[in-house]
């Protein structure tokens, strides 16, 4: 997989696609634990879809501080992103942005609340 050094990013991207992750925000910087890795992603006989078009020996790393500066510095450059699914979780929960309302923050509240209600009636119901 191909990087880039932090310092000259904005000069190098036209666009920033960060996709959709099922992780938390702490998960998405730091990574998930070691203890699930390593976990390739690769091209193989059981799973052919894997690899295309990148390839790892282990996804259980996030994209670090570094990568979360690298972010941010392409965001306050101006340069144009898009930020599928909760994948803007990381600029908006982790304050790269500011005053930009998170929907999922709401609905999450929203989901809790329903759970306990439905908790509290399955407990008071014989």
């Amino acid at each position: 997989m191909k990087t880039f050094a932090p310092a000259t990013c904005t000069s190098k991207l036209d666009v920033l696609l960060y996709g959709h992750v099922d992780l938390e925000l702490a998960e998405q910087i730091q990574g998930i634990p070691k203890v699930w890795g390593p976990m390739p992603f690769k091209k193989t006989a059981q799973t052919p879809s894997f690899g295309t078009p990148a390839a790892s020996d282990d996804i259980t790393g996030g994209i670090g501080w570094r990568g979360t500066r690298a972010d941010s510095r392409i965001r306050r450059a101006g340069r144009p992103h898009g930020d599928p699914g909760n994948g803007s979780m990381l600029p908006i929960e982790g304050g790269i942005v500011r005053g930009v309302a998170s929907r999922f923050r709401r609905r999450a509240a929203q989901f809790r609340g329903r759970r306990r209600r439905w908790l509290r009636r399955r407990l008071e119901t014989p």
